[in-house]
């Protein structure tokens, strides 16, 4: 059974690190076609040319999120090639491939998480271990890519605090009811070092917008520009040596053009001159998270350990063969009969459906959003239905599209009364 992706010849030095990979037989090119990355380029983090490729999938839906109100318009959405890179010396992964122009948001988009009890139960405990670490009590809060605003006015109503929230694109009719309830300003615009510190900001949040960013340095640069000395900032995103050590080719995506493990986020706020308080994997290792201050140290830029290179080159190479596992299993399933739904409609969704080439197999996905619910999964066109429908559909196994809700989605079945196998792929 192809997929997307093959490992390295055994007449390729691995030295080399160079990956090959299959065009699969959906994407209509010729089974057991090769093709291979050798452009030269430059790190957008530390400039170096000490890069090489990493690995490369012909074509993705460019967005995860887009509400696709039927299965045609969400398998005709626009594709992009993802043509990974590696940067040895500061351990940045990245899309040379990505095309800024092709990320339109102007459809209706949604891939909040909180609607999850487990999700919103670790960032409730995330807004008051902020608060407490950092003593956010009567102070000028700012978040970039604050979304519907939900989270920074949660920081403000917890500490008093007033806040700014700049989001490109926001929309007003989609705010937080707790915006209403806070000193929290929206703006519909892009956060420089001005805007900043125009606003007398002292501290700043900014979660899951670095991984969309091309040159990721231009934030954290301004954000460093734009605050006073002593200031605080918290940054997070999806964590990739979670993804790589569990094999969730599923956490690749079009719209991350970058992709950050705990040592290679810490490596880009010492580059800007921030001091490092913390950086650690968080959300049961699914994010990344850098804690750091404003300080008058001189920027630091010490390559990264060589092991950190050396795990990411690996962990990478497996890749293919835990999307054939997949593959198989889906097939031995539905072969034994079974009925298999998936549970989880956001962004890995889409890199699951998308990349293992027998996703068909799988009839429909569960997701607890109610704005998902009734929408289509892009490019693959998996119809996403609520919770309650499973009563009716009753599947013989529910596929857990994130591990990191077994146990929330198996109390979800008891409520609902389906007695059905989870399996965690």
């Amino acid at each position: 059974m192809d997929s997307p992706f093959a490992p390295l010849p055994e007449s390729v030095p691995r030295s080399t690190v160079d990956l090959w990979v299959k065009w699969p037989k959906r994407l209509g090119a010729a089974t057991g076609t090769l093709t291979h990355v050798s452009n030269v380029c430059r790190c957008p983090v530390c400039a170096c040319d000490m890069v090489e490729p990493l690995l490369s999938i012909p074509a993705m839906p460019v967005h995860v999120g887009l509400l696709w109100p039927d299965a045609r318009s969400a398998r005709s959405c626009d594709q992009g090639a993802m043509e990974l890179m590696l940067c040895t010396r500061c351990a940045y992964v990245w899309n040379e491939a990505f095309d800024p122009q092709r990320m339109s948001y102007e459809q209706d988009y949604d891939n909040a998480l909180h609607h999850s009890p487990k999700f919103a139960a670790w960032e409730r405990a995330l807004v008051d271990g902020l608060i407490r670490r950092h003593d956010l009590h009567e102070r000028r809060l700012a978040e970039i890519g604050a979304g519907d605003g939900r989270f920074l006015a949660s920081l403000c109503l917890a500490g008093k605090n007033s806040g700014i929230g700049f989001e490109p694109g926001h929309n007003p009719d989609r705010v937080s009811e707790l915006v209403a309830r806070t000193d929290v300003q929206m703006i519909d615009g892009f956060a420089d070092a001005d805007s900043l510190r125009g606003h007398s900001v002292d501290f700043v949040v900014s979660r899951h917008v670095l991984e969309h960013l091309p040159e990721p340095m231009m934030l954290i640069d301004a954000i460093r520009r734009g605050t006073v000395p002593g200031a605080a900032v918290y940054i997070e995103v999806p964590n990739f040596s979670w993804a790589l050590a569990r094999g969730a080719f599923e956490d690749l995506m079009y719209e991350h053009c970058g992709y950050y493990t705990v040592e290679s986020l810490a490596h880009l706020m010492h580059r800007a001159g921030f001091t490092v308080v913390s950086a650690s994997p968080t959300f049961d290792g699914l994010f990344a998270a850098v804690e750091a201050v404003v300080t008058g140290d001189p920027p630091s830029d010490e390559p990264v350990a060589t092991e950190t290179v050396d795990h990411l080159r690996s962990e990478a190479n497996a890749l293919a063969a835990r999307i054939e596992a997949v593959e198989t299993q889906l097939e031995e399933r539905r072969r034994g009969g079974q009925r298999l739904v998936a549970w989880g409609g956001g962004a890995r969704a889409v890199g699951l459906f998308n990349l293992v080439s027998n996703s068909q197999e799988i009839e429909c996905v569960v997701d607890v959003n109610p704005r998902k619910q009734g929408t289509y999964t892009a490019g693959s066109g998996h119809a996403i239905v609520a919770p309650e429908a499973l009563a009716e559909w009753s599947p013989d196994a529910v596929i857990v599209v994130n591990p990191v809700y077994h146990d929330e989605i198996a109390a979800m079945l008891a409520d609902i009364g389906v007695d059905a196998e989870l399996v965690t792929l």
